[in-house]
């Protein structure tokens, strides 16, 4: 048969086992193999991982002999050897090792004269050592050996320790905060939200219990998701919806090359860079405080002004700009509303009103968004300053009746009316309409004269 990664040392004098009992062996009991383990290390017996958590192997024993076997492990890991035998008379019996010289107690044990389960919890990093041998040398024959991960950093796939293990608990444990939110109906108060805060980072694994006092910034981030839950708690679907949204882009975005190593993952997508002196814009609570299904009267969710704000506060909250992807994404957005208007101007022709479509609404001139004001009045002075300037007898001037352009329930553009006027008997009227999205930019415009 094919014998994957193992050693197999034959000894003529191995230390028994400390057995209290004749049916079994003792498992927390060291049976003195250090030296044989140091031997085949030194012998080049095994590779970097010779095998790894969640897979099975097979191998053979008989008497004396010992198959060992070497796996990388993290700090934390949680997992169980399960030792059967698979032919023969053999009665297995299997230990742990840290290293070479340190040997690794069970957490808890079953055995028996056919298989033997071990459960573990890793204490260090590195390289491990789980030897397999016939209990007092009774018997031989072939066996499975199978590691299984039942918890902590490898249940996680992380390889990540200290602040960053911690950091990456929080960051991982926010998906957990918004997807238990909605089953209060509403009723979160201190109690409860530290309750969620507790059991969302245990559900990450064992060692992310004190993930809020690894580090200061951890601290703040912490108490600032405890202030925040019970408001959460009473947000619509729909906003937990855009915060879960902008916390994953924000953590791809650091994936991507953004992040720098001094700023912690959930305190910067959480709360930003605060009393840093980063460039970097914004932070996943900034952007659901200003928009509209959060309450926030400055952006409406599915809109590209919303996505130029989840930009700021996902890629933005690692760099200042300019952000290619998220750009990018937003300009197409904006792009099909442009087209819009446009193609709602050229329909429209010269006179433009609610009649021709059911787009346009009259709208008072002080209604319309601060934005497009300026820029309107900004074409105004320019116009005027032209008509100086060339010694032209016309003048402009923001009058008449001013249209929003609605597209999907809400506000894209608005039509300025800008009049022109000549003294002149025979002039009877001319103008511009201006057409603006909400971002204050011309997209198009339409002369009429009278």
């Amino acid at each position: 048969m094919r014998r994957l990664l193992c050693l197999v040392c034959i000894l003529s004098a191995c230390a028994s086992d400390s057995d209290p009992n004749a049916d079994g062996f003792d498992p927390v009991a060291s049976p003195g193999l250090e030296s044989v383990i140091e031997q085949g290390k030194a012998d080049g017996a095994f590779g970097s991982r010779d095998i790894s958590l969640n897979t099975t192997v097979t191998g053979e024993t008989v008497g004396e002999a010992v198959a060992l076997y070497s796996i990388d492990l993290q700090s934390g890991d949680q997992f169980t050897v399960t030792v059967e035998r698979t032919s023969g008379d053999l009665r297995p019996a299997a230990y742990l090792y840290e290293d070479v010289t340190t040997f690794v107690r069970p957490t808890n044990f079953d055995v028996s004269p056919t298989i033997v389960t071990l459960d573990f919890a890793a204490s260090a990093n590195g390289e491990h050592f789980i030897a397999v041998r016939a209990h007092r040398g009774q018997g031989g024959g072939e066996f499975s050996l199978t590691v299984s991960c039942t918890g902590g950093p490898c249940q996680t796939g992380s390889s990540l320790t200290g602040i960053a293990r911690a950091d990456q608990c929080l960051t991982r444990a926010s998906a957990c905060f918004l997807r238990r939110l909605p089953s209060f109906n509403g009723r979160v108060g201190a109690a409860t939200a530290q309750a969620v805060l507790t059991e969302c980072l245990e559900e990450e694994g064992p060692d992310c219990g004190g993930a809020c006092d690894a580090a200061t910034d951890l601290q703040n981030t912490c108490n600032t998701i405890l202030d925040e839950l019970p408001r959460l708690a009473d947000e619509p679907e729909a906003c937990l919806s855009e915060l879960g949204a902008c916390l994953n882009g924000c953590s791809d975005a650091n994936f991507i090359g953004y992040g720098e190593e001094e700023f912690l993952e959930a305190a910067t997508c959480w709360i930003g860079h605060q009393g840093s002196s980063s460039s970097a814009d914004g932070s996943c609570l900034d952007y659901i405080n200003g928009i509209d299904v959060c309450g926030g009267n400055e952006y409406v969710a599915g809109t590209p002004e919303a996505c130029n704000a989840l930009c700021a506060s996902t890629d933005g909250a690692w760099d200042e700009g300019p952000w290619d992807f998220c750009t990018d994404e937003c300009d197409n957005l904006q792009d099909e509303v442009d087209a819009f208007i446009t193609t709602l101007a050229n329909d429209a022709g010269e006179f433009p009103d609610p009649d021709s479509d059911p787009a346009f609404a009259y709208v008072r001139y002080d209604e319309i968004d601060e934005a497009v004001r300026r820029a309107a009045e900004f074409y105004e002075q320019d116009f005027n300053e032209e008509e100086n300037r060339t010694g032209g007898r016309a003048s402009g001037q923001i009058d008449g009746d001013h249209l929003s352009i609605t597209r999907d329930g809400r506000i894209i553009g608005y039509m300025v009316d800008f009049q022109i006027f000549i003294d002149d008997p025979l002039f009877d009227g001319a103008g511009e309409r201006l057409y603006y999205n909400v971002e204050g930019d011309l997209v198009t415009s339409v002369s009429w004269d009278g």
